[in-house]
Formats: C-alpha cells, structure tokens, sequence
C-alpha cells in the first residue's frame, strides 16, 4: 500500500488550465465550421447568379437577331429566388462583334448589390441556320445496299480480279 504522499492526481489548478486550453479550441473550432458554412451559402449564390448571367448571354447568343446596342432589363428566377439582371451590349471597335456584360443581383430592383457580372461576345452578323432541321427522333432511314462494279480491264482488254 502507499503511502499518502506517494499518492499522485492533478491539482484544481491543472485542471482548470486544461480546461481553458479545450475552451479556446472548441471556439477556434466553432469559428471555423461558422466561416465554411457562410462561405458556402455565398458560393451557391454566387454560383446561381452566374447561371442566370450565363443564361441571358445564352438567350442573346440564340435569337435570330444581334443585340442592339444599349443597356436592358429583366428578371428571372431560379431555385425559387427572384433574380434581377442589367446587361448593357456595347461595341467593342470590331467589326461584326458585339460586347455583353450581364449584371446580376438577388431580389428585384437596383438597390441589391451585385452578386456577380458576367461578359461574353456575340457576332453581329449571325445569320440563321442553313439546311433542312436535323432528324432528332432517333429512327435511321433505309439504306440501298452499293451496286456492284464491273470488274476492271487492263488497257490490253484482259479482264482484272
């Protein structure tokens, strides 16, 4: 057996000292996860935002007339939120090419700020396709099987295999 002095446990000020160090790293710890959480509400957003830009210029890239020159408005929603969009089509000084710059904020209006601003180029002078529609409904017209050839003759008459 041992003795009382032999005896060896932490002392009220030890622990207490091993239970501020754990404090300090469950709060470091809650402000992490906190940081990540924010910044992926902000990534959705500002990924959804660039989906309804992409959109617009996709809209533009589509019609069968260029852009004119100017600025223009709309709205649009996606994943159940309102979006509010602001393009202004410019000319870039070549020719045929029209410059688009989508600006899109959440909610309606302009008093939202910008969640992202989208650019691309669309040419002017698009024309609409040529040609018959293509077939998409997956059915293979009937081929005529190639008619055979003559077998060929060498210039002395002889007939070649």
């Amino acid at each position: 057996m041992k003795s009382p002095a032999a005896v060896h446990g932490f002392t009220l000020v030890e622990v207490l000292v091993a239970l501020v160090v754990v404090a300090l790293g469950m709060g470091a710890l809650l402000a992490t996860l906190t940081s990540a959480a924010n910044q992926t509400a902000q990534l959705r957003q500002r990924s959804l935002a660039q989906w309804v830009g992409l959109n617009q210029l996709t809209t533009l890239r589509l019609a069968a007339t260029a852009p004119a020159l100017g600025s223009s408005e709309g709205t649009q929603e996606m994943a159940g939120q309102r979006w509010s969009w602001q393009q202004v089509v410019a000319d870039p000084g070549i020719t045929g090419l029209r410059r688009v710059e989508v600006t899109v904020r959440s909610g309606e209006g302009k008093e939202a700020a910008p969640v992202t601003t989208v650019t691309g180029f669309i040419n002017a002078g698009q024309s609409q396709p040529r040609g018959a529609e293509p077939d998409w409904s997956g059915t293979v017209p009937p081929q005529t099987p190639p008619s055979p050839q003559p077998p060929a003759q060498s210039p002395a008459g002889e007939t070649q295999r």
